[in-house]
């Protein structure tokens, strides 16, 4: 530690003669120091303040100061003359530069500027060291302490002004950089709690949406199911009208959870196209006819016309672009009551086409056309009334067509029809190359089976759902075993004469059909057995779903409400027979 003996006589006389200068009535008053664009900056930032803390044992350096400092309104001043008070007042002055002498009674400045740099509230503040003391060794100490500047007691006015100007704007830059990078940090921290709570959320919709479409195809089941067998059965035209009209408004609901989880794959991009070569003239043409029958009910044409010449095969996902024609046919049918709904199909370049559906329906104000691509809007609030629907079918369609780099719009004038007009990317393909079958196929039992002698397992915990493939299969001579969880099922499996088949559900007490599917083939592996067929019927409908159903095993996943004719096919394609 070095040793300060600067001579108090020699610094008293310093001050004097400056303050002596500084208070001649008869000498120029000093001019302001003229702004500078550090001022501007420091008036920007709300309190245009350079606060400086003065620590010195003799008050006439207080004195000197505010003399100079009178004028100038940037400055404001705090004189601490008790070294060993200072890191307490300075704390509460909350400084923006720090003068500091070195040579004091109690306690000498080297030894301050140390603690001061190791205060957590002050160790960012510029510190200047202000002496008479000219030693270079002393200065070079001051230095190596922390010291951000060094001058001799007393400088000049404008040097003086100057310097703290510097060091205050200097500290008022730190201070907001360090603000500007907590302020950024904390809208980092805020953005990534926001994305996990946005995530976490999806999550929840996702979990959501698939136990409402579980919780309600199973119900859906039984509804569609049994109004399917009770129209087979020997009614009256009363009770056929009366059944359909309810089978009807089953479907509709069905069609309703269809969109809800197609929309909600989309918006989280689980939905992926899967593009294969496919005949784009035979998918128009099936998708009108499927759909013919809904216009001759209501008494309109429904036609269409196609290009001379058309490539036999395009490239892209049939499924999903069967599925925007089908739902911009089928609301131009539903919204029309009497003319014509007209389709029409053209090339549009080397790899896009157009196609246009036209109706002379009740149309849409111009001023909603461009909502009507929204989830859950309809152009008039009555028409989900008067119509049906959820408003979630041309908001998809729009999705799905921006994944096939295309683009829907809509041209209407209401009472007059509409003109709804959609691209896609369709190249041209090569012929699809024809693919041996899988899963099923590997599956199927001897055709000259004694049917009677055939052998089915149900695991099913629903009374409901199990009713239900009682009445499918009734008219049938196979046997049907029931298991009202997963366990029981590969416990009937390991202990009875070997099945012919197995109709899994997926969601069950005790074991789950998954879990179940997988003691059964590692069972049937480490025995050497050949794989009896599961079939996964589930209110489970996501794609994903399906997939897992095959990766555990089972054969065939066909999502609920399990229609009779397509069970039926199923089953006669695996045992054989007619």
């Amino acid at each position: 530690m070095l040793c300060y003996a600067a001579s108090p006589i020699r610094l008293t006389a310093s001050l004097s003669l400056e303050l002596a200068l500084m208070m001649d009535d008869s000498s120029p008053k000093p001019s302001p120091i003229p702004r500078s664009p550090h001022d501007l900056q420091l008036e920007r930032c709300g309190d245009p303040t350079i606060r400086v803390f003065l620590i010195d044992d003799q008050s006439l350096t207080d004195h000197v100061l505010r003399r100079m400092l009178r004028d100038e309104e940037l400055f404001k001043l705090h004189y601490c003359g008790e070294p060993l008070k200072a890191i307490e007042q300075a704390v509460e002055f909350r400084p923006s530069v720090i003068l500091l002498d070195l040579f004091m009674p109690d306690l000498d400045g080297i030894t301050l500027l140390v603690r001061m740099r190791n205060h957590e509230m002050l160790q960012q503040v510029p510190i200047v060291v202000l002496s008479v003391e000219e030693d270079p060794k002393v200065k070079a100490s001051a230095f190596a302490s922390g010291a951000n500047d060094y001058l001799i007691k007393l400088p000049a006015r404008d040097e003086m002004i100057a310097r703290l100007r510097y060091h205050g704007v200097s500290y008022y830059n730190l201070c907001r950089t360090r603000a500007l990078e907590t302020e950024r940090q904390q809208m980092l921290d805020t953005l990534e709690e926001a994305l996990a709570s946005a995530e976490f959320a999806n999550r929840a919709k996702s979990n959501f949406l698939a136990a409402m479409s579980h919780d309600i195809r199973t119900p859906m089941n039984a509804i569609l199911g049994m109004c399917e067998l009770l129209l087979e059965s020997r009614i009256d035209q009363e009770q056929t009208r009366q059944l359909t009209t309810l089978h009807n408004a089953g479907e509709m609901l069905l069609l309703i959870i269809n969109d809800i989880l197609d929309l909600s794959r989309i918006e989280e991009g689980r939905l992926a196209l899967e593009p294969e070569p496919f005949d784009l003239r035979a998918c128009l043409e099936e998708t009108v006819e499927i759909l013919s029958g809904q216009a001759q009910e209501k008494g309109i044409v429904l036609r269409h016309e196609l290009p001379l010449e058309m490539p036999s095969w395009l490239l892209g996902d049939e499924r999903r672009l069967r599925q925007v024609l089908i739902n911009l046919i089928g609301n131009a049918i539903k919204f029309t009551e009497r003319g014509e709904v007209v389709v029409r199909l053209e090339r549009e370049g080397d790899k896009y086409w157009l196609c246009t559906v036209r109706d002379t329906g009740i149309g849409i104000p111009a001023s909603r056309c461009n909502e009507i691509f929204s989830p859950f809007t309809q152009a008039d609030r009555s028409i989900t009334r008067r119509y049906g629907g959820a408003g979630l079918g041309l908001s998809i369609c729009h999705k799905l067509l921006e994944m096939m780099k295309g683009r829907i719009w809509v041209e209407s004038r209401e009472g007059e029809g509409s003109l709804f007009s959609f691209t896609a990317e369709l190249p041209e393909s090569d012929a699809p190359v024809p693919m041996v079958e899988s899963g099923v196929e590997e599956a199927l039992i001897s055709s000259d089976i004694d049917p009677a002698s055939v052998r089915i397992l149900m695991a099913d915990d629903s009374p409901d759902n199990v009713m239900l493939i009682r009445a499918y299969l009734s008219k049938q001579p196979w046997q049907l075993e029931i298991a009202i969880n997963g366990a029981e099922a590969v416990e009937l499996v390991k202990s009875s004469d070997p099945y012919h088949l197995v109709l899994m559900d997926i969601q069950m007490p005790v074991m789950d059909g998954y879990t179940a599917t997988i003691r059964i083939r590692q069972w049937e592996e480490t025995r050497g057995l050949p794989r009896v067929p599961i079939i996964a019927l589930t209110a489970n409908a996501m794609a994903e779903d399906r997939a897992h159903s095959l990766d555990v095993g089972c054969d065939v996943h066909i999502s609920k409400p399990v229609r009779k004719a397509a069970l039926m096919e199923v089953i006669q394609q695996i045992i054989g027979g007619s």
